[in-house]
């Protein structure tokens, strides 16, 4: 086996995903409304296949060579009609893991006066949008519900195999966040994006 040609080829790999999944990118927008500041969420369209109808930031998943941030705001442009010259990017967040695997990176971002005029909703992905004050969220703290996760193997397993997996079933718990705010959830992964945020700008203050 050639080592040096493994090491040089490795040195030349860009890392992704073992499983094709891509990472995926949103952009978390910071907005005035009504003489407050507020975060501007994504309803969903009912017609998608993927989570519809679910509150949600603008984002979507990497394509081959682009960055994060590239992601975050090609898929803001595409879903609102937004681009970089209507926001001031304020910086990365921390990433975090989908329930699935892939990890979702966040961009902070605030948008420029007068982007209500500015907005063109692709109706394909966005049903619609609203904003939720930064006061309500700092102070109504979300609720946490558990949800606990069974998993257990393939059948085509040898049956001394499947036992060693099998028995017992692995169980996980975990926490899930979630905000209703005027008829609207706001939970799971935006919910902990959101969460974020908050304890970062009380850390700020």
């Amino acid at each position: 086996m050639d080592y040096e040609k493994l090491k040089s080829t490795l040195a030349q790999h860009k890392p992704g995903p073992m499983d094709g999944r891509p990472p995926c990118a949103v952009l978390v927008p910071l907005v005035r409304h009504n003489g407050e500041d507020c975060l501007l969420f994504e309803l969903r369209a009912a017609s998608l296949r993927w989570q519809p109808g679910e509150v949600c930031f603008p984002g979507g998943r990497m394509e081959p060579e682009e960055t994060a941030l590239e992601c975050a705001l090609r898929e803001t442009r595409e879903e609102l009609g937004l681009s970089a010259d209507h926001m001031d990017l304020i910086g990365p967040m921390d990433y975090t893991m989908h329930a699935s695997g892939f990890p979702v990176f966040p961009y902070l971002a605030r948008l420029h006066p007068g982007w209500e005029d500015i907005l063109q909703l692709n109706t394909d992905e966005v049903e619609e949008v609203f904003t939720i004050p930064l006061s309500y969220l700092r102070y109504n703290r979300p609720k946490t519900v558990r949800v606990e996760r069974s998993y257990h193997t393939i059948d085509g397993l040898p049956e001394e195999d499947r036992a060693l997996i099998e028995c017992p079933p692995r169980l996980e718990a975990s926490p899930v966040l979630f905000w209703d705010y005027e008829g609207k959830l706001l939970w799971g992964m935006t919910a902990r994006i959101t969460e974020w945020l908050i304890r970062w700008l009380e850390q700020q203050r």
